[in-house]
């Protein structure tokens, strides 16, 4: 077995790689967080936030903040120790939060510092376990966290799906003028959660928080306004903390539905449902029934006499609990689909070994993604988005040469 260490006074191989690769990874970073936004309301000073999950989306934020840091861990984990990428990621992590200080629309926070620090971190240890794994023959503790960590995963994003509601009373919303969402310009007629109205306004004290846990049945009848470009709310509810419970609402022609889960409790982006085009054969100014229901974990959602069941949140999916992108295209979001299917997949075809042993794995992992679909409320979905599966153990097999030079191992070991 060969040894990930080179001789003494040797360099590492891959060094002119992760010296591009960090470049690259340096530039892209400059780019997404040095950027200005949109300028505060009347010149507003800039106030660092000291908070670790800042806002009703702060544990994505957090894990997209491990996750941007991860590759400078990974350049930097094969020639260094940890502490060394911790260090590292310290440092730019605060260059960049300093450098926000002076940039409109951009807020530095705590958070920040410690998750990319975090992400550093947790890279570099990557690349040092590879780096023992890949120098000889595989273990088969490292094929195990291979096709377990999706597994986990995938368990994890199922168990988030459950809906959940709120201890507080509820406030219904007919078309309303959220400020941050479109206004629907149709006029909403009648509205009723599983056969009680809803009223514009607090629920009564006799049904102050519809059941949404088990299940729940939407119908309204609404006279269909222009298209809007993002999503408006034809009916919504909220909560008395003005937390969303659900939403029925429509962007262009698409029919759009949201429910409150336990992602959403965690602070973890709103996932949606959407029928594409589903409004689109209804004239302008004519009314129309929409019907949602939720039952047993599978969601129907009905548009008049058209029906789309089986609906909900596929595997392939499950990125939007880091970031919706609701103003993304479809082509667009069936790409992320498959994109994110490679990346969870990737490392079974690195650490996959032979041909068979790698054949075997990918069925092995196609089969336990198959039992938590079966176990969770997570639904199969189309056959794109699986592609990404295969794509991704077959890549990670086909770049299992560069991944070795990457994390610093100069001859080829035993598979």
């Amino acid at each position: 077995m060969t040894s990930p260490t080179p001789p003494s006074g040797k360099a590492r191989p891959g060094r002119g790689l992760r010296l591009v690769l960090g470049i690259l990874w340096l530039g892209a970073v400059a780019a997404i967080t040095l950027t200005a936004g949109r300028a505060p309301r009347f010149g507003a000073p800039v106030i660092p936030s000291l908070c670790l999950f800042c806002g009703d989306r702060g544990a994505a934020d957090a894990v997209l903040n491990v996750v941007l840091f991860l590759p400078l861990g990974l350049v930097l984990g094969p020639s260094r120790a940890v502490r060394f990428s911790l260090l590292a990621g310290f440092l730019v992590s605060g260059a960049i939060e300093t450098a926000q200080l002076s940039l409109p629309g951009r807020n530095p926070a705590l958070g920040d510092l410690v998750w990319n620090t975090t992400g550093a971190g947790i890279g570099a240890a990557a690349s040092l376990a590879l780096g023992r794994w890949l120098a000889g023959a595989v273990p088969a503790r490292a094929r195990a966290v291979a096709v377990g960590l999706p597994v986990l995963y995938l368990l994890l994003a199922g168990w988030m799906a459950v809906p959940r509601g709120t201890d507080a009373r509820y406030f219904g919303q007919w078309t309303p003028d959220l400020g941050f969402m479109a206004q629907y310009r149709g006029d909403l007629l009648s509205a009723e959660i599983d056969g009680e109205p809803v009223p514009r306004g607090a629920f009564p004290p006799a049904h102050p928080r519809p059941v949404v846990e088990e299940g729940v049945r939407l119908e309204v009848v609404v006279t269909k306004g222009l298209p809007t470009r993002s999503i408006s709310p034809i009916l919504s509810v909220y909560d008395e903390h003005q937390q969303e419970i659900l939403l029925l609402g429509a962007q262009r022609e698409d029919l759009v539905w949201r429910l409150r889960d336990r992602g959403n409790a965690l602070a973890f982006d709103f996932r949606e449902v959407r029928v594409r085009d589903a409004l689109a054969p209804v004239p302008v100014g004519e009314t129309m029934r929409l019907e949602a229901e939720r039952r047993d974990g599978s969601l129907c959602l009905r548009v008049d006499d058209a029906q789309w069941c089986r609906l909900g949140f596929a595997p392939p999916g499950t990125w939007r609990y880091l970031m919706n992108l609701e103003g993304a295209s479809p082509a667009f979001r069936a790409a992320l689909n498959v994109g994110w299917m490679v990346t969870l997949y990737f490392l079974v075809g690195v650490l996959g070994g032979s041909l068979a042993s790698t054949l075997l794995l990918g069925a092995f992992s196609l089969g336990a993604a198959a039992l938590v679909v079966a176990a969770t409320p997570l639904v199969a979905g189309g056959w794109l988005g699986w592609t990404g599966l295969l794509v991704g153990i077959a890549l990670g097999a086909l770049m299992r040469p560069v991944v070795r030079t990457l994390v610093g191992i100069r001859h080829s070991g035993v598979a």
